[in-house]
């Protein structure tokens, strides 16, 4: 039915080709669904690199919900803030993350893009006071009908201009 290898790195501990499972963390997270190509971002968003914990991804991974294929990332002890998971709901719209505990899933929901984001992306407008070094305005987007418009300048803009 699916052919297609899932590749899964761990950071520090070797790489495994056609693994198709990752393995079980038992306190930390663990964010799937993760577009194609797009679990290398998460983890940065995660501040993954140097961060001393058992990391885990994989990407290219199939999903019935996502034929393309997905991306797992699972993190021992690492936690996301509320601002990380509104980053992640931009790059990985439809990313569900599981909080474990005693390697049980204590939560798990689906990321949202915030119908606000303060400071958290930069207005595409190169004109917007936002964007000008000389005033210190934080940027205030709008997330609307999957656009994202400027509280300053009003300048309308997709996700793939979107700078995070």
């Amino acid at each position: 039915m699916f052919g297609r290898p899932c590749y899964s790195f761990s950071l520090g501990g070797g790489l495994w080709m056609g693994e198709r499972i990752i393995e079980k963390i038992m306190n930390g997270v663990s964010v799937d669904h993760i577009p194609l190509g797009m679990v290398w971002k998460v983890a940065q968003i995660l501040h993954v690199e140097g961060c001393g914990e058992r990391v885990s991804l994989a990407d290219g991974c199939n999903s019935v919900k996502m034929p393309e294929g997905k991306g797992v990332l699972k993190i021992e002890n690492i936690f996301p803030s509320d601002g990380e998971l509104d980053l992640i709901s931009l790059v990985a719209p439809h990313a569900s993350v599981s909080v474990i505990r005693n390697g049980l899933v204590e939560s798990k929901r689906r990321v949202e893009v915030p119908s606000v984001l303060n400071g958290l992306v930069a207005c595409a407008n190169g004109n917007c006071i936002s964007q000008d070094d000389h005033e210190s305005v934080v940027s205030k987007i709008y997330y609307v009908d999957g656009k994202f418009r400027c509280h300053y300048c009003g300048h309308f803009f997709g996700n793939g201009e979107a700078e995070v």
